[in-house]
């Protein structure tokens, strides 16, 4: 649906291929900007995960090396004994590993340092190639970890070991130190928890909007393909009425944006986004984002807010009962209180879930009016 506006003098082309073919390159522009922010993204939140990690680490170390230095949980002697019995253990559990190590580097070199990779490619299929490849992932996750675990545990064993053959007075100032550390490390902790957090939620975000775009960049290849969409008219945004009462305008009015491709009418529709029948008090017309939005008369800016759907959206006073409304926009240049005149650039385009459009309305009184009714049309 479209209505088409005279030419006059102060003439201005709209076609609706180029003005799509603008959309197009404006989306596929940010989409790989999004793309990129998003592997920037998990960049950050791997660095940043690491660095959780590792903070997560030192708290529980020095935790369990408090718990071990306390000086009336066991007298001093008994807890050396039980220190060195766990110290052993460890130590036991390292020799192991290394044992293990050993005898895989001998049966490598028997059968071929090469052998993972071999077990790889000799994969039946494409899915057996990715069963093995997150085996041998988890599997060298699971032994680096098991060797920090044990590695972790034997330095807190052996600097429990160190304090606890310490004066009581020097006993006391480590502990008080370790006990400052741990606060320092926890709030660390606390600060990376919440930075990655923060990071992948940003990720969600992105990821929403990669899909909207990719959504939307479909949409707008399908329209340019289809001929039967060819749309050319001459828009005539002179202002020749400036001063005059906006109840003696009817059809006279200039578009408040460059655009007469109608997605939403005014009136009673089905809103294909909802699934639902619903009466639409302005009009949504497809335009790029980053088109000049203009006044359609002149007025003092009422407000200008955020709301849900709409976005920023402006409402200028005219006088007479009479408001404008102008929604779906970006990079505002008023603010309430300013005076306007007809024609006046007051903002930009943007985007919402119709992807690039603008939103209008018009109104006197309590009641809004059909803005085809009231601007230049054939």
């Amino acid at each position: 649906m479209s209505f088409s506006i005279f030419l006059f003098c102060g003439l201005v082309d709209f076609d609706f291929r180029t003005d799509k073919s603008n959309q197009l390159e404006i989306y596929r522009q940010e989409l790989a900007k999004i793309e990129k922010d998003i592997l920037d993204t998990k960049s950050a939140i791997t660095l940043n995960s690491e660095q959780l990690k590792n903070y997560t680490t030192q708290v529980s170390a020095v935790a369990d090396l408090l718990k071990k230095v306390q000086p009336d949980t066991l007298k001093e002697e008994r807890a050396l004994i039980l220190m060195d019995e766990q110290l052993k253990k460890v130590n036991d559990k390292l020799l192991k590993i290394k044992a293990k190590f050993g005898a895989r580097v001998i049966w490598l070199y028997k059968n071929g340092e090469n052998y993972e990779s071999e077990l790889l490619f000799s994969s039946k299929s494409l899915n057996d190639f990715y069963v093995r490849l997150a085996y041998l992932e988890k599997a060298t996750k699971i032994r680096k970890s098991e060797i920090e675990k044990i590695r972790k545990e034997q330095k807190v064993l052996q600097e429990a070991k160190r304090i606890m053959t310490m004066s009581y007075g020097q006993k006391m100032k480590v502990i008080e130190s370790k006990a400052v550390d741990k606060q320092t490390l926890l709030e660390k902790k606390i600060q990376f928890e919440s930075k990655v957090k923060s990071l992948k939620y940003r990720v969600d975000e992105l990821e929403r909007r990669k899909e909207f775009l990719n959504k939307n960049i479909v949409s707008i290849e399908n329209q340019l393909a289809d001929k039967t969409f060819d749309n050319y008219v001459t828009l005539d945004q002179t202002v020749n009425y400036d001063g005059q009462p906006v109840s003696t305008l009817k059809g006279k009015l200039i578009t408040p944006v460059l655009s007469t491709y109608v997605l939403k009418d005014f009136g009673l529709g089905f809103d294909v986004n909802h699934r639902i029948y619903s009466y639409n008090t302005g009009i949504d017309v497809s335009i790029a984002k980053g088109s000049e939005v203009k006044a359609i008369a002149s007025g003092t800016v009422e407000s200008v807010i955020f709301m849900p759907l709409y976005g920023n959206v402006i409402f200028i006073n005219h006088g007479e009962g009479f408001k404008s409304v102008y929604s779906i926009l970006e990079n505002i240049k008023v603010k309430p209180g300013d005076i306007v005149k007809a024609g006046n650039v007051i903002a930009y385009t943007s985007d919402n879930e119709n992807g690039q459009s603008f939103h209008f309305e018009l109104w006197r009184w309590s009641r809004a009016l059909d803005p085809k009714q009231w601007i230049k049309v054939n």
